[in-house]
This record gives structure tokens, sequence and C-alpha cells, in this order.
């Protein structure tokens, strides 16, 4: 194989490759220079493979970007740094080797690399946002985090990854770092993990299996919606808030469990649309402690047959469990204060509602549309009752004590 080194090709200032004026396919990089600089190799269309010498410590932005035709990376062990943009768009990159020390990755590093297929383990010390963004054929990848954590978009749009081992100190997983990772089917986040972005699993359609830490206080708003594959999830002990549309489409999801069985659970407001459209859901028991469950939190959830509230529940919102077309019964504890607008709208099989007292207020419509509905204890305390509270509830018969 023959590898281009002619000095000649090359503008080398202090150790940094500036520029390179060759156009050979095959190029080794001359031993001494310790980075590649800034657009050094910038849409070289002709490069295919390099070689990067021992001793280079970093790779600047867009060092090698828009090199079409490039098909392979070997990285040296003393290297360091690879900066933004580097190999973005280097649309035949398949492999990419680390030797094994602790790199950083800067923003979009391989974003477009949409043939890479290999990628050896990586020991991050920081990871960018985008880094490896539409990398389409990527199937695996194997990261051990000395400090950081996964950052904003990521991996999102990696349509063939299947499997991610993560290790070390990972401390967050950002904003939409895994959308749209349509092959993924299982992912444990590690303890140390703090915080989950929003959207990070977003349209994961293949995920089936998710472990969360059990300090994360918030489950983020579109954390997992319109994961269609997921079946159960377990709600950490040290969680306090669901949040908007964090399950929402997750059309196979049967089973919401909560760690240590919901002993010390600190779970407190259930946000909108959490769990919207979650058709494969059949039951729901409201923790001790649970505060709010807010607007469309369950609505359209076809299979929920029953909902258990235990003492603590003050608010359930607007529509919060319109259209769950199964539900027999609902068991709502003392404390209740609002029943929202619609909120048990079009539960056409609905047939007993037993209702607190304390409850002040409820609202348009609460349980319109609610055809087999015939019993409805209406609590003294009600203080404020909304227009056609039973409209299109032909059999109910409200019974005020």
């Amino acid at each position: 194989m023959n590898l281009q080194k002619s000095s000649e090709d090359f503008v080398i200032a202090d150790g940094v490759v500036v520029a390179y004026m060759g156009n050979a396919a095959r190029v080794a990089v001359p031993d001494g220079v310790r980075a590649i600089g800034k657009c050094a190799f910038f849409v070289r269309k002709e490069l295919e493979e390099i070689s990067l010498p021992e001793g280079l410590e970093r790779i600047e932005d867009c060092a090698f970007a828009l090199c079409e035709s490039l098909k392979s990376v070997v990285m040296p062990q003393s290297l360091k740094e690879i900066g933004e943009k580097a190999f973005q768009y280097c649309e035949s990159l398949e492999s990419v080797r680390f030797p094994g020390g602790e790199i950083s990755l800067g923003n979009g590093v391989f974003e477009e690399c949409v043939n890479l297929k290999k990628l050896s383990p990586l020991k991050l010390t920081a990871v960018g946002t985008e880094a490896f963004r539409r990398c389409k054929s990527l199937e695996k990848v194997d990261v051990e985090f000395v400090k950081g954590g996964i950052s904003d978009f990521c991996f999102a749009d990696c349509a063939a990854l299947k499997h991610i081992m993560i290790t070390g100190c990972m401390q967050s997983v950002g904003g939409y770092a895994f959308r749209d990772c349509e092959s993924l089917e299982s992912i444990d986040v590690p303890a140390d993990s703090a915080v989950i972005g929003e959207g990070a699993f977003c349209r994961c359609i293949s995920l089936k299996n998710v472990t969360l830490p059990a300090n994360i206080k918030k489950i983020p708003d579109f954390a997992f919606c319109a994961c269609k594959s997921l079946e159960k999830i377990e709600i950490p002990s040290g969680t306090t808030v669901i949040g908007k549309s964090a399950f929402y489409g997750c059309s196979s999801l049967e089973e919401v469990v909560y760690g240590k069985g919901g002993n010390g659970c600190k779970l407190r407001k259930i946000e909108a649309r959490a769990f919207k459209e979650c058709g494969a859901l059949t039951s729901f028991r409201a923790v001790t402690g649970l505060r709010e469950i807010c607007d469309e939190a369950f609505s359209g959830c076809r299979k929920l047959s029953e909902f258990i509230a235990d003492e603590g529940l003050i608010v359930i919102g607007n529509s919060a469990f319109s259209g769950c077309v199964s539900l027999k019964y609902a068991l709502l504890s003392e404390g209740l204060y609002v029943l929202g607008q619609e909120s048990f709208a079009f539960c056409i099989n609905l047939r007993c509602v037993i209702l607190p007292q304390g409850l002040a207020e409820i609202g348009d419509r609460a349980f319109g549309g609610c055809s087999s509905l015939e019993t409805v204890n209406i609590p003294t305390t009600v203080r404020k009752e909304g227009k056609n509270i039973f409209v299109m509830s032909p059999k109910v018969k409200p019974v005020r004590r």
C-alpha cells in the first residue's frame, strides 16, 4: 500500500498541520505533528485513507469534514481531543478505532457519517452535542465515561443502533440524545445519572426494557414518547414528577410499578398527557402522596379498567381520564378538592364513582357521555358545580349526601 508522505504537500507550523496541498488517496501525516489544524483536509474528496502518527494530541474543528471517500480511521494512543465537526459528512467512513485512551469529542464530530458501522470502545472525558447524529448504520456503542454525560442529540437518528453499553461515571443523558433510534431495544441508565433530558428516548419504537436510576427527580417531558414496544416501566422511588407526554403513545405499556413496592415513593405530580393513549395499560394506582394528575394524563387509555387513588390526591385535571372506555369504577380518596372539566368524559363502561367528602369543585361535563354510569354520590362539600356534568349520561342517578 502506497502512502504519500511528502513534506511538500503539508503546511506545518509549530507542530500543527495547517493545510494539506496534495491530492493523494492515501496519506500519512509526518511524525512530529502534534495537531491537525482547522479544516486542514476539508473537502478532500479524493482522500480514502489517512495514517495518523503517534504523538498526535488533537484534531481540530472540521479537519476532515466532507472527505466523502474516507473509509476508515485509526486514532493514535496519544490523541486527547477531536474538535467540532472534525469528520462531519464523511459519508464513506465505515470504521473508527480508538486505542483506549481518554478522549474528548466535540459537537457534531461524526455527524452524518451515514455508513459508520464499527466504533471501538470509547473512554470519554466529554462528548458534544450531535456527536454521532444520523450515523444511520451504527449498530453498537460501548462507552465508558470518566466524567460528564451524553449531550443533546448525541445519538439521535441512529436508526440501526441496537445496543449501547454505558459504564463509568455518566452524570446525565441530554435532551433527545437517542431520539428516533428505531432499533434500540434496551438501555440501563447508570445509577450516577441524576438528570435525563427532554425527549431523550422519544420515538425509540423498538425499546422494550429501561432501567432508570433511583435518584432521578423527574422523568422529563417526552422522555419515552411513542416508544411503542415499551411494556413495563418502574418509577424510581426518588422520582417526584412524571413530565408532560413522558409516555404518550406507548401503546404496548401494560404496567407501571413503583420502586421498592411503592414504599417511600415520592411521586407528587403526573403532568399533562403523561400516559395519554397508552392503549395496553390496564390499571393504575395512585400512590400515597400523589397530589395532582394533570390534564389528559390518562386520556385514551382504552384498556384501563380501574383507577384507585390513595390519600393525598388533591386535583384531577381536565380530561384526565376521558375516553378510558374500559374503566368500570373509580375510587377517589379523601383529600380530593378539584375534579376538572370532562375528567371522566366518554368512559362508556363506567358504572360507579365514589366521590369523597371534601370535594369542592366539579368541572363542566365531568361525566359527560358516560352511558353506563348509574350511581354517583355528590358530597355536600361541593361548592362549585360545572355545566352539564352528566350530559349524555342517561342512566345516572346522582345522590347528594
